[in-house]
């Protein structure tokens, strides 16, 4: 008998033991981030089972104050409780604003709905961009799931539009038998945030962390996620921190005010301090770029065959024979400066990439063009040496010459001869002033211009490929002669080849071929087709990338095509040009010449040396036309460079430019 009791007092003992670490005696499943796929519908996601004493029951849930909803009365409404409740549990007023973030108390009645689930039911009118998923993980931060929303609601995924109003049921329970028997009263639904885990969670809320594992069917070293509810069994009210987050702030700004003296002192030593070691710093780096700026100058300077010149008064320039400069002069700055008039607007002329261009005269009488490299200009010394070494050493009339140049401190400035009649774009686009351009003229510069790109590319020491032949490139002198300007674009061409590819596209839109403006191959056949570009706009004078054609928006080079087609050529002069000089075989010759020289593939245009053969001899049969390269409904907006090549160029007369590697 003894025996007997012995043994049933020990089974006892261990089934008390077993029934308190078994979690059956828990209260729910945890959800265990299963509410991120909304697609998959369980049990774990809808809801806490019914399983309480109860069937209704004061259950409280945990949201963090985020703008619109940051008050008792701006929580309420979404929540579906109520807003005096609200105020009184987190000890603020109905209409205390609450600090971003901070965790709220919120009084709910919960209730077992169809024998299944506890909920607290809310409603929600659905905004732009809204979904299951954001409704219930971002705007109530995870109280709820997409997968109850959807079973409480008639729509889907489709069908959620703006303004539709939603059922909400927030996750809530009621204690179980077990947990009544133990002193529980109350279920706090607790959304986890980061950083959160069991031992933090029960000190927040006064409880018992075996319970929480407990109320959750969780063990110690169980993951548990934010954005997801864990009940918290209470004996008592939860207490609420707003207040106390209220009054820290407060007081934060009462003594934050209390010492606005200490911030602004520090603020202004600071302020001091770090302006003191800018200005060192940046006097250091001033030194050691003017150092480095010095010596580049230095071996410029070399380059070009002669030294700056820094006399006190202008003086007469010192000419260089030296390496080949062939009486390329240095000036001192001095000297530019009183021939411009301390670079006076008088005397600009204009403005292009390198910078501003200026009229100047020297103490002798003799008048000047002054390039003067802009400072914030794209170009650099790099460029300037490009344009001034390679002028140099070109000669011929249709050739703009360098005089010389200055580098002196921050000043790079390139001295060339003046041209009194400026530049071809001057006459040709202005309706006062092309009627001075008749025919002779005209075609005396599109000889001239042809002169001279066959100088470059044959019969120079150098070949040269100009990259920005156009208008306003082609300077007049005073009897109207052409003469080829700006060469900072321009490339010495490689022995290797007929061809060349770069990586960087510079130049002029509508001046460009396509295979050098789409893939960057570079031959002399580029110049070839801005000169065709340049021929065309010469006869009509007009713009290549104007529109001409109502139906089909076509540029000038497409038009004259068309009309060419049509038989139509002659219609394409400027009517100016009427005159006892215009001969309608040249014309139209001259027109044939253009098309040729703007074909679209490159072989089929002729050199330069051809188009001065087709111009001078009438008698040479010029060969059949191929479709011309030109753009429809693209004039000035589209330019389709391969991604790996960087381009740069210029929609109107402004020239963008950079330097090339040769």
């Amino acid at each position: 008998m003894k025996k007997y009791n012995l043994y049933s007092i020990c089974s006892v003992l261990l089934l008390v033991v077993l029934l308190k670490q078994h979690p059956s005696k828990a209260q729910q499943a945890y959800v265990n981030n299963k509410q991120l796929d909304c697609s998959q519908d369980l049990n774990i996601t809808n809801g806490f089972k019914c399983n309480g004493v109860e069937t209704s029951c004061q259950s409280y849930l945990t949201f963090r104050s985020t703008p619109p909803y940051d008050s008792p009365l701006s929580i309420a409404p979404l929540l579906g409780a109520d807003f005096s409740s609200i105020a009184e549990i987190n000890n603020i007023s109905i209409s205390q604003k609450i600090p971003t973030g901070t965790q709220t108390i919120i009084p709910v009645d919960c209730s077992c709905v169809g024998d299944k689930y506890y909920q607290h039911n809310s409603s929600y009118q659905v905004l732009a961009y809204d979904t299951f998923f954001t409704i219930a993980n971002d705007t109530y931060q995870g109280l709820t799931t997409c997968q109850a929303i959807k079973r409480e609601n008639p729509y889907t995924v489709e069908t959620l539009g703006v303004g539709v109003n939603v059922n909400v049921p927030l996750r809530c329970a009621c204690p179980t038998p077990n947990q009544t028997a133990r002193g529980f009263k109350y279920l706090l639904a607790y959304m986890i945030t980061w950083g959160d885990d069991f031992s933090t969670i029960a000190d927040l809320f006064g409880a018992d962390k075996q319970s929480i594992l407990d109320a959750n069917e969780l063990l110690e070293d169980s993951i548990i996620f934010p954005f997801t509810t864990l009940l918290v069994p209470l004996k008592s009210r939860p207490i609420s921190i707003v207040k106390s987050v209220i009054l820290d702030a407060d007081n934060s700004k009462k003594r934050s005010a209390n010492r606005w003296w200490i911030w602004l002192i520090v603020t202004v030593g600071g302020i001091i301090i770090a302006l003191l070691c800018f200005l060192c710093h940046s006097k250091w780096k001033k030194q050691k770029a003017e150092g480095e700026r010095k010596k580049k100058q230095k071996m410029l300077v070399m380059e070009l065959g002669g030294n700056a010149i820094t006399y006190n008064v202008h003086d007469k320039v010192k000419k260089q024979n030296e390496d080949g400069q062939d009486g390329l002069q240095t000036f001192s700055f001095k000297s530019i400066y009183d021939a411009t008039s301390n670079f006076s607007t008088e005397n600009k002329l204009g403005e292009g990439g390198f910078g501003p261009v200026y009229k100047g005269k020297l103490p002798d009488g003799k008048e000047i063009a002054i390039k003067r490299l802009s400072r914030s200009s794209r170009q650099g010394l790099l460029e300037f040496k490009n344009e001034a070494v390679l002028i140099a050493k070109l000669q011929h009339i249709n050739l703009v010459r360098l005089l010389g140049f200055c580098i002196q401190e921050e000043e790079n400035i390139l001295i060339y001869e003046y041209m009194s009649n400026k530049s071809l774009d001057f006459f040709l686009f202005d309706s006062t002033k092309k009627y001075i351009l008749n025919w002779k003229k005209r075609f005396n510069i599109i000889e001239g211009i042809a002169q001279g790109l066959v100088y470059l590319h044959k019969y120079s020491r150098l070949t040269i490929i100009h990259r920005d032949l156009k208008a306003s490139n082609i300077l007049l002198d005073k009897e109207m002669n052409p003469k080829i300007s700006d060469f900072g674009m321009a490339k010495i061409f490689g022995l290797k080849g007929s061809e060349e590819n770069t990586n960087r596209v510079v130049g002029t839109y509508g001046y460009m071929s396509p295979e050098y403006a789409m893939n960057g191959v570079v031959s002399i056949k580029i110049d070839v087709f801005s000169f065709g570009v340049l021929l065309l706009e010469i006869i009509s004078g007009k713009k290549n990338n104007s529109r001409y054609h109502s139906e089909y928006p076509l540029n000038l080079i497409g038009y004259a095509w068309q009309l060419w087609n049509e038989g139509k050529g002659l219609e394409l002069m400027d009517p100016t040009i009427l005159d006892e000089s215009f001969i309608p075989s040249e014309v139209l010759r001259c027109i044939h010449v253009g098309l040729l020289c703007v074909q679209e593939q490159a072989t089929d245009r002729p050199t330069m040396l051809d188009v001065v053969s087709f111009l001078a001899n009438e008698t040479i049969q010029l060969s059949t036309r191929k479709q011309p390269a030109f753009f429809i409904n693209t004039i000035t907006k589209e330019l389709d460079v391969s991604e790996n090549k960087s381009k740069i160029y210029s929609v109107n007369n402004v020239t963008i430019s950079k330097l090339d590697a040769r």
